[in-house]
């Protein structure tokens, strides 16, 4: 599904609409949590990435 969006205010060549992808992961023999996520313009270009450790915690936070 494409949504169409306002990003007027981000400073980043996007025309019509982005696509985000995102995970993350627990491991719970070290009770460690981390993410990822990636947004793409509208051809298929990548315009932000991020990763990011969340640290130790349960996976019932």
């Amino acid at each position: 599904m494409r949504i169409p969006i306002n990003m007027d205010h981000i400073n980043v060549n996007i025309t019509s609409w982005v696509k985000c992808n995102i995970d993350g992961a627990y491991r719970a023999s070290l009770r460690e949590t981390c993410y990822e996520f990636c947004v793409r313009n509208d051809i298929g270009k990548f315009t932000y990435v991020d990763a990011h450790e969340i640290g130790i915690t349960t996976n019932i936070k």
